[in-house]
């Protein structure tokens, strides 16, 4: 009885933490911009790319997803497993108003014909409606060959709260303690 209690919970809480959040981040609201990004080098010598992109104060809360294609060839040691970091700023009319990195991390030795990379950064109401600008600037030496790349915007995402999250974690933290207690 405890085990499928375990489990029950365990589920029931990474649907309402981590599945609500991701859900909200990614797929909720509606796409008003879908960009492919192409790189060329930059003045400091990185490949680096651009989109623009306008929204309305309606638009927010919106998400700007960045999707990624890349591949490797074989690993040398399950520690020296190949990931690139990108960094990513994102402009509102010439001012700067999130930088992030993006972690493009592979989990496999053998060489990959195809990984697919997904990040988003938030663009909350305080931001303001106007014209952004999101520059994406990849390391001097990449480890992963880049297949593809591009952006989508998504206007009126759903934005989970925090105490969602902690809900759910919790939940899924007591259902793996039914699972493992004998």
């Amino acid at each position: 009885m405890a085990k499928s209690a375990g489990l029950a919970l365990l589920l029931a809480g990474l649907a309402l933490g981590p599945g609500l959040w991701i859900a909200g981040r990614y797929f909720s609201g509606q796409p008003v911009a879908d960009h492919p990004l192409h790189f060329a080098a930059g003045p400091d010598g990185r490949a680096v790319a651009e989109a623009r992109f306008t929204l309305s104060a309606g638009d927010l809360p919106a998400a700007v997803v960045v999707q990624a294609t890349a591949s490797h060839g074989p690993a040398v040691r399950p520690a020296d497993l190949p990931g690139d970091r990108w960094d990513a700023l994102l402009a509102r009319d010439g001012r700067t108003v999130r930088e992030q990195t993006l972690h493009l991390q592979s989990h496999t030795l053998e060489a990959t014909p195809a990984l697919v990379f997904k990040e988003a950064l938030p663009i909350d109401a305080a931001q303001g409606g106007g014209d952004y600008t999101l520059r994406i600037a990849l390391p001097f030496e990449p480890r992963l060959t880049l297949e593809s790349a591009r952006v989508t915007v998504r206007a009126n995402v759903r934005v989970t709260h925090p105490a969602w999250l902690a809900a759910g974690l919790a939940l899924a933290a007591a259902g793996v303690v039914l699972l493992v207690r004998r």
